[in-house]
């Protein structure tokens, strides 16, 4: 029986040793997805705040795109976001329209 019972601690010992490796592992891997989840995180938050202030919006765009310098690359950008924006809301239509159906 002693033996028995030895054999079973010295088990119950190894998968505790083995648990504790496997919980470093999962942490270390956590850490690496950690910075990932914060970008997302930020990026959403960003996305959310455009989707409330649109003239805030309007305002930064139209302070970056003053920053790209020469008048011929503002007119460059000013017409991709263009088309940018009228692709976002065709999506944001057809969206809605297949909701409702």
């Amino acid at each position: 029986m002693n033996a028995r019972l030895a054999r079973i601690v010295r088990k119950r010992e190894a998968l505790v040793a083995r648990a504790a490796a496997q919980r470093a592992e999962v942490a270390a891997h956590a850490a690496g997805l950690q910075t990932l989840f914060k970008i997302g995180n930020t990026a959403m938050a960003i996305g959310r705040a455009m989707r409330r202030h649109p003239a805030l919006t309007i305002v930064a765009a139209t302070t970056l795109l003053q920053g790209l310098a020469r008048r011929n690359r503002l007119l460059l950008w000013a017409g991709r976001g263009l088309t940018l924006w009228e692709l976002f809301q065709a999506f944001r239509e057809q969206r809605a329209s297949s909701r409702l159906e």
